[in-house]
């Protein structure tokens, strides 16, 4: 069996270039490629693209953090622990974002099913919000120790 060893650049390289193509695909799933199912449904083809989409999104931004924390630490002769730390943070962070605007049309239909539009709206709101202050502290948290 033959390994093929990769550059961390060229890792990170193939990985901006995946999210990049993701994150196309997502803005246009989520803004224009929609078919009802059944017609007049609240519930598209899109809406599965875009949410798989955004899975692959968020793995792919995981999978990025070694290769761009190796090639950090090497450039700035910084220790890769805290390169990992701030790419960590910021990757997801970003992911949190892209899975905020999204995931807003498909979640907002499902929640409208249980609750009324503007409930369903400060749901979400209040949810993803929640989630970006816990990341903020967390991300803080592992800086510091």
């Amino acid at each position: 069996m033959v390994y093929e060893q990769r550059s961390a650049k060229g890792l990170a390289i193939e990985g901006i270039t995946a999210l990049v193509i993701l994150a196309a695909l997502l803005f246009l799933f989520s803004t224009s490629f929609w078919i009802s199912i059944p017609p007049n449904s609240k519930f598209q083809v899109g809406d599965i693209v875009v949410v798989l989409l955004t899975v692959l999104y968020i793995q792919r931004s995981e999978q990025l953090i070694p290769p761009l924390s190796a090639v950090a630490s090497l450039a700035l002769h910084v220790d890769v622990k805290k390169t990992s730390g701030i790419f960590y943070g910021f990757l997801r962070f970003l992911s949190i974002v892209v899975a905020y605007f999204s995931l807003r049309r498909t979640s907002l239909s499902f929640l409208t099913v249980f609750l009324d539009q503007n409930n369903s709206q400060i749901l979400y709101d209040a949810f993803f919000t929640t989630l970006i202050l816990l990341h903020v502290y967390s991300t803080v948290k592992r800086l510091v120790h």
